[in-house]
């Protein structure tokens, strides 16, 4: 898959509540976890649509600014299921295109992205971004995916 600006269309929370961050240590393809609740949107996820993850990195104490992490892309259409016990019922096998895992971290803060709140996007919620508000309102859509597509051009693994 070759990555465009126009590609990035999805943004996504990810946590690793036990460890120092979540897919840090992730081959190229891995499955991408959603809460229960959000099962249902995790199946609209189409193939080339690329995800853009970001989460906290560190241990408590640490955390500090949002780091943008993985551009992914779902590899085929399946939906996995976990047994009903585990917190995180739901997977989707996905494909990295590029990962920035180590210092320095893209960061939220050095982004476009700094004025738009994701507060909308927690605990493992995702959201197509032209959907969120202060991206609407500003219409700055092509700017942040310019941005996050620059950003990320020296992480790429492949294009």
């Amino acid at each position: 898959m070759k990555l465009t600006p126009e590609s990035i269309k999805w943004i996504k929370n990810i946590k690793d509540s036990e460890q120092y961050g979540a897919y840090l240590d992730v081959s190229s393809e891995f499955h991408l976890h959603f809460p229960h609740n959000h099962w249902k949107n995790a199946g609209t996820l189409e193939c080339g649509d690329v995800i853009l993850l970001f989460q906290q990195i560190g241990t408590a104490e640490e955390k500090s600014d949002i780091m943008f992490t993985h551009l992914v892309t779902p590899v085929d259409k399946w939906l996995c299921q976990f047994p009903a016990e585990n917190p995180v019922e739901f997977t989707r096998r996905v494909k990295v295109i590029a990962k920035c895992v180590h210092t320095p971290f893209i960061t939220k803060t050095a982004t476009l992205f700094n004025d738009i709140s994701l507060s909308g996007v927690n605990n493992g919620n995702f959201c197509k971004i032209e959907n969120i508000k202060e991206v609407q309102q500003k219409d700055m859509l092509t700017e942040l995916q310019n941005s996050i597509y620059s950003a990320f051009l020296p992480y790429l693994l492949e294009n």
